[in-house]
């Protein structure tokens, strides 16, 4: 689970996705957003029921997603509002193939 520092307000995910810079990767989209306000990076998860209607199956990719950031979070610069926004294809896939792909978006947006 992710400090709570680390967690991104609801309220605040429409402005991250609408003026945020966005990256389309093979199992996610991606939003990205600097924020001044705050000295460490902020994330959001959002999985959708069309990615799977069992809640279990939802929570395990926020789960698998979660666990991957909170390994990088000594890395990731401070100041920036993340939104993640899953595909379809992100069920099916193994845990390493969706870590080194987030590792990679995060290179693409300058996030590392």
């Amino acid at each position: 689970m992710l400090p709570k520092k680390n967690r991104l307000p609801s309220s605040q995910i429409p402005l991250v996705v609408k003026k945020g810079k966005r990256l389309n990767c093979s199992f996610f989209v991606l939003y990205s957003n600097s924020n001044s306000k705050t000295d460490q990076p902020r994330f959001a998860f959002i999985v959708s029921l069309k990615i799977d209607k069992r809640a279990v199956v939802r929570n395990k990719i926020k789960r698998q997603l979660r666990y991957s950031i909170n390994k990088k979070l000594g890395e990731i610069k401070a100041g920036f509002d993340i939104v993640f926004l899953v595909k379809k294809g992100m069920k099916e896939k193994s845990f390493s193939l969706i870590n080194s792909e987030i590792h990679k978006a995060f290179q693409k947006q300058g996030l590392i």
